[in-house]
């Protein structure tokens, strides 16, 4: 305990494409390092208030040189601040309420002729900054625009300090901008880590992160999502996870809120994980479903908690034809594999030319038990 920050140097000497080093801050993947050749500093942020586990994971693979794979680690120095030293300056501006320590943020314009953002500017290269927001109980989620303009393996999260999970990362993304939800428990006070890690690419001028408009909503069943969505490009991560093609979109003809996905390559799969609860008998969500002949379609698979399949390439679930509105799907899920930890739902888009027509969304994700 007391130790909020832990600062350190780390070179990684590999070759071809696939040794790495991931560090894991109480189970969870919070920074990966792949060959540099050279030390590079690195900080781990930590909740001061409690013990935490930090898990230093280096994966090799099968290449043939093998006396140039290594990984050190050194000068470990551990501190009680968590905030972070970076370059920039934050000028003011329209902070919400509760936001302290800020560092190496500050405002800049999304575009020419739009609003402001917060936004990261010359962050050095594998640089981090970071800022923690507490948010008082009684709130059921908070709001916010996110901007993203990056390149390569530049990563921004949300973790929760009070939970230790992270609620939120994303990947990288050009000019993608989206608003996002992070649901809270109402019931008690929460503090949320925003953190930006940039990489050693060259385009550095188009390596930046904007946040605006934050927003705090009411407690309100009718409003609030039932699903804790954190954005990552792969499904992989421990936590229930979205992958970043999907976004959260208001369909107004329909008047709900829905998860859609969108995708901008063919033939790619694109997947939201949703972990399953100690108890549940079925599963009932709505789905709206736009495509044009092909193999485009919705499917629904459970997996284990390696996140492997347990039905092959069988799918509990599988809509291909489009749909006229939304369909409301109620499954059974009690012969379900004992080992099922997680459903995924995976949308897959094929090369039809007409790309704009294939969409599907997903709404109002919940479980039953006992007819609750």
């Amino acid at each position: 305990t007391s130790v909020g920050r832990v600062d350190l140097k780390v070179k990684v000497s590999a070759e071809e494409c696939c040794d790495y080093l991931k560090i894991f801050v109480n189970g969870v993947l919070t920074q990966e390092r792949r060959s540099n050749g050279k030390f590079e500093s690195v900080s781990i942020l930590l909740d001061p208030s409690v013990e935490n586990s930090v898990d230093f994971v280096y994966v090799k693979d099968s290449s043939g040189s093998e006396g140039d794979d290594r990984v050190w680690l050194k000068d470990f120095v551990f501190r009680s601040e968590t905030s972070q030293k970076a370059a920039g300056t934050f000028d003011g501006g329209r902070l919400p309420v509760g936001f302290s320590d800020i560092k190496g943020w500050g405002p800049q314009p999304y575009r020419p002729g739009s609003d402001y953002g917060f936004g990261h500017i010359k962050l050095p290269d594998n640089g981090v900054a970071s800022f923690q927001y507490t948010i008082p109980k009684g709130h059921g989620a908070l709001l916010f625009d996110l901007f993203t303009s990056t390149e390569g393996p530049d990563r921004f999260w949300v973790f929760d300090i009070t939970d230790k999970k992270t609620v939120l990362m994303t990947a990288s993304g050009k000019n993608s901008r989206s608003q996002r939800r992070i649901l809270l428990d109402p019931t008690r006070q929460t503090t949320l880590l925003f953190q930006y890690q940039k990489d050693q690419s060259r385009d550095e001028g188009e390596d930046r992160v904007w946040l605006d408009d934050f927003e705090l909503e009411a407690v309100d069943g009718s409003t609030i999502s039932p699903l804790e969505i954190a954005f990552n490009e792969d499904y992989r991560h421990p936590a229930v996870t979205m992958e970043s093609p999907w976004q959260v979109v208001d369909d107004q003809k329909y008047k709900v809120t829905s998860i859609a996905s969108s995708l901008t390559e063919f033939n790619r799969t694109t997947s939201i994980l949703v972990a399953l609860p100690e108890k549940f008998s079925h599963v009932n969500f709505r789905f709206r479903l736009s495509v044009e002949n092909g193999r485009d379609g919705l499917r629904v698979y459970p997996l284990n908690e390696g996140l492997r399949s347990l039905v092959g390439g069988d799918s509990v679930f599988t809509a291909t034809e489009t749909t006229n509105g939304y369909v409301d799907v109620r499954l059974n899920l009690t012969e379900l594999p004992k080992e099922s930890r997680y459903l995924r739902f995976a949308y897959f888009q094929d090369s039809s030319e007409r790309r704009g027509e294939d969409r599907v969304l997903i709404d109002q994700i919940r479980f039953e038990v006992d007819g609750q």
